[in-house]
């Protein structure tokens, strides 16, 4: 009877320090994979058994295979990931705004604005001079050619907006797909008295995609099934997952949840980022443009349609600029043929170019509440240089947070190699000991056997 229990611990030993060293080996395997998390065996002594009226050890067992991992530090990533997206996701697209805008620099629409008045200014010196002329017509036509270049790559980041928001309406329904199956395979591996260590990982670094992809909270079951509501629509649970779909048609964009009318609720994560800047910043932006680019039009042809040309006979009524739906500019084609139908004289005498000064003197009239044209301008890249500059602070403090968070979690979570080789040769001696007491019983055995 001694001798067996010695054989039963002994295999017994061998079994479990086996797979302690299997998963030693396995968190070796996974050192490099940032979405592992280090498992620890839990060893425990196994069902001890009284026998001649003393408590007989039987040995040891692997009681489970456990993850260290901190939830707590997992919820903080998830929440500042939402910050970071949204703040670099904004951040990308307003320096894009900001190169189309190409302030400050000669070839900007500020500068080009000051030279269209300026040469106003100069034609009013010389209002016969064809040269003169030509180059009021120049400066206009580089500055209907730089508002239609600027009001093209907005519409285009426009576009892409759009088109990168549908992308990941598409990624975030991938990812929710993934979890539901994972949560599948966590519980029936949970059924079998598995511990589904890697599906755990699998699933965590799923839920943090999507983190950074919307607002979005997560909470288990006591099935072990996560629960994640995105911009409150519960999205998954043990007994669904929900797809989403942006069924916007006009200036805004819009997340529900497919065969409803549920809304999300988006306050994070770069689908918020390009909800903001579509449905917000952007249109404010084009807005600003067209109120600046409609007031030069409108005050430039109601001065130039009171004047006459130089013509024979002369003409009055002209206006500089035709009229648009879209607030964008565009040079009257008869200007364009023939530079004496700038119309700048008072009475339809060719020296007199009194309505160019007028015209000039635009640039510092206060035609835009309160605010001169130049200043109106000059607020609006203000503002798109204030709202860049604020994400930039935002995305470095967020990374910031994030890159520590992340640091925590590996000292917690990643896999160090200097324990993992002190545990080998701890789990391999146990072996080794294990295998000397089979030995050692059977020689016990054959002693026996050889007196009998």
């Amino acid at each position: 009877m001694g001798i067996s229990r010695i054989f039963d611990m002994s295999t017994r030993s061998l079994a479990t320090y086996q797979k302690a060293l299997e998963v030693t080996s396995h968190n070796i395997a996974n050192s490099s994979n940032e979405n592992y998390t280090r498992q620890v065996s839990v060893f425990t002594s196994t069902q001890p058994e009284m026998n001649g009226g003393f408590i007989w050890g039987t040995g040891v067992k692997l009681e489970q295979v456990q993850r260290v991992r901190d939830d707590l530090v997992d919820r903080q990533i998830y929440n500042y990931n939402q910050n970071y997206s949204n703040s670099q996701t904004q951040l990308e697209y307003l320096s894009q705004i900001e190169q189309v805008f190409s302030e400050p620099s000669d070839l900007g629409l500020g500068s080009l604005i000051n030279e269209f008045f300026s040469s106003w200014n100069e034609l009013a010196v010389s209002p016969s001079s064809n040269a003169m002329r030509n180059n009021v017509i120049n400066s206009a036509q580089n500055l209907v050619s730089k508002s239609d270049e600027i009001t093209d790559q907005l519409n285009l980041i426009k576009t892409d907006i759009r088109n990168q928001f549908d992308s990941k309406i598409g990624e975030l329904n991938q990812l929710l797909s993934e979890v539901k199956g994972l949560n599948d395979s966590i519980y029936t591996a949970r059924l079998y008295g598995a511990e589904p260590n890697d599906l755990l990982d699998s699933r965590d670094a799923c839920i943090e995609q999507i983190s950074e992809l919307v607002n979005c909270t997560v909470s288990y079951d006591n099935k072990g099934g996560a629960i994640i509501s995105v911009g409150g629509i519960v999205a998954i649970n043990d007994a669904f997952s929900v797809e989403f779909t942006n069924v916007s048609t006009g200036d805004e964009l819009t997340l529900v949840a497919k065969d409803s009318t549920n809304e999300a609720a988006l306050t994070g994560g770069s689908l918020f980022a390009l909800k903001d800047i579509y449905d917000n910043k952007l249109p404010d932006y084009q807005q600003s443009l067209s109120d600046i680019t409609s007031t030069i039009a409108a005050q430039v042809n109601a001065i130039h349609s009171t004047g006459y040309t130089i013509t024979s006979p002369a003409q009055t009524g002209i206006k500089f600029f035709e009229e648009t739906t879209d607030g964008s500019l565009k040079i009257n084609s008869a200007i364009l043929n023939d530079p004496n139908m700038i119309a700048v004289s008072e009475d339809g005498l060719e020296g007199n170019g009194n309505l160019a000064n007028k015209i000039a003197a635009l640039a510092d009239s206060q035609l835009l509440n309160g605010s001169t044209i130049s200043e109106k301008y000059n607020s609006l890249i203000n503002t798109i240089g204030s709202d860049t500059q604020l994400n930039e602070r935002q995305t470095d403090a967020a990374e910031l947070i994030i890159e520590q968070l992340k640091n925590l979690r590996s000292s917690q979570s990643g896999v160090s190699l200097d324990e993992e080789m002190a545990n080998i040769l701890k789990y391999q001696r146990s072996y080794d000991a294990a295998a000397k007491l089979i030995k050692i019983a059977d020689e016990m055995l054959d002693s026996l056997m050889q007196i009998i």
